[in-house]
């Protein structure tokens, strides 16, 4: 990675190194036919174990099913997707920034041939996001729904990922959800939060397209209210039946936020390579991406997993290589 020496503006400050972003336990399988269960674990880059996932899915129908206990909720899609199921290397920084994590809660869904719906009832944004095996202290409540709708094609593992396999059939999806919260736990002086996404995703033989934004409204302990938003397009083409390239367009906008931010931007474009076709848990990515923005200056936390350091000053870019698998 590359940015700017703050003290010396003229020179670059270089930083290399390697890290492991996430080591993942999953267990998981049928009580019953009707009866599944999921537990995961993770080792964060603190080298801290935290239980991200412990839930029980009972099938009601051949459409309805509710999940119970620890779990993703569906909201926004990039953050409904698996780690491993990602096109790039990382998630963008518009998920990073909007997306819930994990948390307490019910939620059931409904799913026909073009269309499925989730709705949920959960202890708030990041609420199961406790270090092993601490609990949620004084939850709070958020209720959230999600809805997709298939234009074309009725098969729903097409949108299981954002790579775009080749041999897939052709189809468009279109997603939309909301999500309101009374308190946010993590940042005590928010009183009320509120969320509203929308997607379109375009899937075919060898390539997808995805595009989603996210617009988030809060009102402070002083009863201001403010307004952020984020953007991600995204793409990749398969050029080989194992390689494919891809590139994405990242922001997230300050909005009304009380202070004086610039806006999140960021570019960038790698090649991924697939060892084996019928999983992507095994997966190698080399990715470029440019910062224009000193991200001091923006709501986006510095995270090595975005590819950004700590910086004051403009014009940060990294070049980063990562080996996925999974067993």
């Amino acid at each position: 990675r590359t940015r700017p020496d703050s003290a010396h503006a003229d020179e670059r400050d270089f930083t290399r190194g390697w890290d492991v972003p996430r080591t993942r336990f999953i267990f998981d399988g049928d009580f019953t036919d009707r009866v599944y269960y999921h537990l995961r674990a993770n080792i964060n880059t603190a080298s801290d174990l935290e239980l991200i996932a412990a839930f029980a899915q009972v099938e009601l129908s051949d459409k309805w099913n509710v999940r119970v206990g620890r779990q993703w909720l569906a909201l926004s899609r990039e953050d409904w997707i698996y780690p491993q199921d990602l096109a790039a290397i990382e998630f963008s920084a518009n998920d990073f920034n909007y997306a819930i994590w994990s948390s307490l809660g019910v939620q059931t869904r409904f799913q026909a041939e073009r269309l499925r719906w989730w709705f949920a009832l959960s202890n708030g944004a990041f609420g199961g996001r406790q270090g092993f095996p601490s609990s949620p202290e004084s939850a709070d409540g958020m209720v959230s729904s999600r809805v997709e709708y298939q234009l074309g094609g009725t098969d729903w593992s097409v949108w299981d990922d954002l790579i775009g396999r080749r041999g897939r059939t052709s189809g468009v999806l279109l997603g939309a959800s909301g999500a309101y919260q009374g308190r946010n736990k993590l940042e005590t002086e928010t009183r009320h939060a509120s969320q509203l996404n929308g997607d379109v995703s375009v899937s075919g033989s060898g390539f997808h397209l995805f595009f989603a934004g996210s617009w988030t409204s809060r009102q402070l302990q002083s009863t201001e209210w403010f307004d952020q938003y984020g953007f991600v397009a995204q793409g990749s083409l398969f050029v080989l039946d194992h390689t494919y390239l891809y590139g994405r367009f990242d922001g997230v906008f300050a909005g009304s936020t009380p202070g004086d931010y610039e806006d999140y931007t960021v570019y960038a474009a790698g090649v991924g390579w697939l060892p084996f076709l019928w999983t992507n848990r095994w997966k190698v990515n080399v990715e470029f991406s440019y910062l224009p923005q000193a991200i001091h200056d923006t709501t986006v936390e510095p995270s090595g997993m975005l590819g950004f350091l700590p910086s004051d000053s403009r014009d940060q870019w990294s070049i980063r290589t990562q080996f996925q698998f999974g067993f």
